[in-house]
């Protein structure tokens, strides 16, 4: 099968984390380099404002590379304001090149990249794509981002000074209180919502729509839902849906 014939968005995947964002290449060479920094762009004219300024780091697999090429990296994520914090490579002479233009590297290891992509015909379903939530398990403290372009749960608290970003939903099975933004990329009829188990953010934003905390609010905390509704950010109690 010709590379991009019957597959899209296959050659290249994002993973969001809360230290910020890791590309990965394809470690194919059935896939051109040019034909992966193409994939990528298109990728960035999509969703590139949910990379913006984001630490990210690029796995590319045992792919050597020269420094023209890695020149083009850099110059393609400078032009969308994405910081290449580093790369991660299984190749010698990819480290080298990458080590004479500056740029940090480390090799591949089990907590810094992921297994590699699959290009079988008999492979199905979507590649990490903005339709996969990014799910996390700690408590954000003041100063700490957690961005996604897709959905994001938060299995813990959202402290004062801490903020989420997503460009779907937010759900937190804890405590909100601090900065949320929701729905960045969500299309106008797509609903966004934001689910906490007490939702008192200092901020919140849905879409296009921003809501600050009142002054008082009751002290009878519930798991809450909100959404927009008329133009409005409307809470609400968060009841399972009835069967």
């Amino acid at each position: 099968m010709a590379p991009g014939s019957d597959k899209k968005n296959t050659a290249v995947t994002i993973k969001g984390n809360a230290g910020g964002l890791l590309v990965r290449f394809l470690d194919d060479e059935e896939y051109h380099f040019s034909q992966l920094l193409n994939e990528f762009e298109a990728r960035l004219k999509q969703s590139g404002k949910f990379f913006l300024r984001a630490n990210t780091s690029v796995d590319l697999g045992r792919r050597e590379l020269d420094q023209s090429d890695l020149e083009l990296l850099q110059g393609l994520m400078a032009r969308y304001e994405i910081k290449l914090e580093k790369i991660i490579s299984g190749s010698n002479a990819t480290r080298s090149v990458a080590r004479h233009v500056g740029i940090e590297y480390v090799l591949p290891n089990r907590e810094n990249t992921r297994l590699p992509l699959q290009t079988s015909r008999e492979t199905t379903g979507a590649s990490f794509d903005n339709a996969e939530a990014l799910f996390v398990r700690r408590t954000l403290r003041s100063g700490q981002l957690l961005k996604h372009h897709g959905d994001i749960c938060l299995l813990g608290d959202l402290n004062p000074g801490a903020q989420i970003t997503a460009g779907g939903n937010v759900i937190v099975w804890g405590t909100v209180h601090g900065v949320i933004e929701a729905g960045l990329d969500a299309s106008p009829e797509q609903e966004t919502v934001v689910c906490a188990l007490q939702l008192t953010p200092t901020l919140l934003r849905i879409g296009e729509v921003v809501a600050r905390a009142p002054e008082t609010r009751s002290r009878n905390y519930h798991p809450e839902i909100a959404r927009v509704s008329n133009g409005s950010i409307v809470i609400e109690q968060w009841k399972p849906p009835r069967k």
